[in-house]
Parts: structure tokens; sequence; C-alpha cells
């Protein structure tokens, strides 16, 4: 929740892509604690991975484009989701 406030500078309460990219831009150190936490969160089927639907909940508002050119970052393998070491390693090294 934290993290949300911190990142949601329209207080919709959903992150939309352009406030994911100002996140990440910034450099701005997140715990990794709380990079679990907002992908636990964002698991909804608990899978262990981000789905392209989940990641639709996640950046509601963001159009497909955006949607696609972020699962194509996010997904190292070509699998068509982002596992928990994925989303990890792409956070940790934006």
């Amino acid at each position: 929740k934290k993290i949300l406030e911190k990142i949601d500078q329209n207080q919709s309460g959903k992150i939309d892509f352009n406030e994911f990219l100002v996140a990440m831009y910034t450099g701005e150190i997140v715990p990794l604690k709380y990079l679990i936490d907002a992908f636990n969160h964002y698991d909804a089927d608990h899978d262990g991975y981000l789905e392209k639907s989940e990641l639709i909940t996640l950046l509601e508002g963001c159009d497909r484009e955006e949607i696609e050119y972020l699962l194509d970052e996010l997904d190292e393998n070509g699998d068509a989701k982002v596992s928990k070491e994925e989303f990890l390693t792409y956070m940790r090294n934006f």
C-alpha cells in the first residue's frame, strides 16, 4: 500500500503506465519486501506468475500496446507471463 501511495501521483488508486515509468526512472530504491508484497498482491490466482490479465488490473488505464510492451520487457523467457523472479530482477535492475 505504501508503494501505491508513493507511485500513484493522481491518487486514483491505480498505477497508470506513466506513473509506473516515472517510478522506475526516478531510481528510487524500493525494499525487496515491498516488491514481493506488490507482486503477491497482483498475482490474483496465486500461481507465482503475472499473466496479461493481472497486468491489465495492475496497470488499469494503460492501453493494450503499453501493456504488451511491459510484458515483453518483463518476460525474459518468452512464456507470455511474468514470474516473481522476472519481476524482481526487472525491478531491481531498472
